[in-house]
């Protein structure tokens, strides 16, 4: 009784699993798509990489890879840190290993793709009933509860430009933008072995790029500002749906004005988004294992 009051099983109002509509049923499918095609499409990728470096002489490549992405990491760090001679020479003396291997990956994949498709699926209905839950968290909140909510939010965001125009761009967050964002979407989502790139983070924010007029500044740490503000929604109505309308306003608060929460609220990096993910993925395991309402083989997908 005691969790099974505590987990947000379908809405504010606890009804059963909300129906999608049929545009919400086309989302759905183009999403499973989607995520079904990202990880094919990172192995063909991996393959026709493996392939250039395999059919091309070290120099060779080097230079083409100055031309192509000249704003990126320069061709003599790259040769030191990276992609060394001995790299190549082993990439070489193998390469119908490293093809055979980056072949078979795909066809394994493909070999599982029904009970792949499933998880998926099961994935995106588990993400519509959460963005249902969340759409529905003001909903019984009297007018003054949701001005004492928005008053909040608007006294937190307050904070948060405060920091925002407080602090300047730190090293890191220049180093993910010179480095991670600049250079294009390809090298942020290629470059996932080096230290400080966050792959997610730095593509959403290497496609924000190519809006005109942002600031490198506004660049990296609005997406991570956007985030918070999400979090604290989210921390919101899961509260509120444990424990009332006071402690949820309580513990917003108590998480929007801690220190480290504020300073990676602004920072142009991943680890806000990192915070979303925590708290989703504790959410998840939590239904997933002490969760009474709803049983499934397999638990579930989040």
């Amino acid at each position: 009784m005691f969790i099974e009051k505590r987990i947000p099983r379908h809405s504010m109002t606890g009804s059963r699993t909300p129906v999608m509509g049929r545009a919400g049923r086309a989302g759905g499918r183009l999403l499973c798509v989607i995520f079904f095609l990202l990880p094919l499409g990172y192995m063909s990728l991996s393959l026709g990489i493996f392939d250039w470096l395999a059919g091309n002489g070290y120099l060779d490549l080097l230079d083409r890879y100055s031309r192509m992405f000249p704003q990126a990491f320069d061709r003599y760090t790259v040769a030191e840190q990276s992609f060394t001679p001995a790299w190549h020479e082993w990439i070489t003396a193998h390469k119908t290993m490293g093809f055979v291997l980056l072949a078979a990956m795909p066809v394994l994949y493909l070999s599982f793709s029904r009970s792949i498709w499933r998880f998926f699926q099961r994935l995106v209905s588990e993400l519509y009933r959460g963005l249902v839950f969340l759409a529905g968290g003001l909903k019984g909140c009297s007018t003054a509860e949701k001005s004492g909510f928005f008053l909040l939010m608007g006294i937190v965001l307050t904070y948060r430009l405060y920091f925002y125009f407080a602090n300047p761009l730190q090293t890191d967050e220049l180093c993910s933008y010179l480095y991670f964002v600049r250079p294009g979407a390809f090298i942020s989502i290629t470059s996932y072995p080096i230290p400080n790139n966050h792959v997610l983070f730095s593509g959403f924010c290497a496609l924000l790029n190519r809006i005109p007029g942002l600031s490198v500044k506004a660049l990296m740490r609005l997406p991570s500002v956007a985030g918070d503000l999400f979090l604290l929604y989210s921390i919101f109505c899961l509260v509120r749906r444990w424990d009332g309308y006071v402690r949820a306003m309580v513990s917003v608060a108590g998480v929007a004005f801690c220190y480290l929460t504020s300073y990676y609220a602004v920072q142009g990096r991943g680890y806000q988004w990192q915070e979303v993910c925590s708290l989703v993925s504790a959410i998840g395991c939590w239904e997933c294992f002490l969760g009474t309402g709803r049983r499934e083989r397999r638990g579930y997908a989040l």
